[in-house]
C-alpha cells in the first residue's frame, strides 16, 4: 500500500506540473506528461496485480476506491488526450490501447449508461 501512494502522491504533485507547463511553459510538457503517466500506470498496475487479488479493497475506505479512479482517469485522459496536446508518445504501454476498448464495453452494458447520456 505505501508503493500505491507514493505513486499516487508523484501523480497529484505531476498533474500540477503538467497543467502549468501546458498552459506556461510548453518545453516542460514531455517531462510532466511522462512522470504522470509512469505513476498512474503504477498505480492502476498494483491495484490490479496486488490489491484486488488480496481482497484489500473488498473492506478499504472510499478514499482509496477515490485515489484509485483518479489514477485510472489521469492514464485515461493522457493515454488518449497526448494527440491533442501536440505530445507524440514514442513508446505507449501496452495497456494504454485497450483501456478505452475496455470503458467503452462497460458503459455498453451498464444499466445506467443510457439515462447518464442526456436523460438526466
Amino acid at each position: 500500500m505505501a508503493e500505491f501512494f507514493a505513486n499516487y502522491s508523484m501523480l497529484v504533485i505531476n498533474s500540477f506540473g503538467l497543467q502549468n507547463a501546458m498552459e506556461r511553459c510548453p518545453v516542460d510538457i514531455p517531462h510532466f506528461f511522462a512522470r504522470v503517466h509512469s505513476s498512474a500506470k503504477t498505480c492502476a498496475i498494483l491495484v490490479r496485480e496486488e490489491l484486488g487479488p488480496s481482497d484489500f479493497l473488498k473492506y478499504a475506505p472510499d478514499s482509496h476506491f477515490v485515489f484509485t479512479s483518479y489514477a485510472v482517469l489521469s492514464l485515461l485522459k493522457v493515454s488518449s488526450g497526448g494527440s491533442t496536446m501536440g505530445i507524440h508518445l514514442k513508446h505507449r504501454s501496452a495497456a494504454s490501447p485497450r483501456i478505452p476498448g475496455i470503458t467503452r464495453s462497460r458503459t455498453r452494458d451498464a444499466p445506467f449508461g443510457q439515462r447518464c447520456r442526456g436523460d438526466v
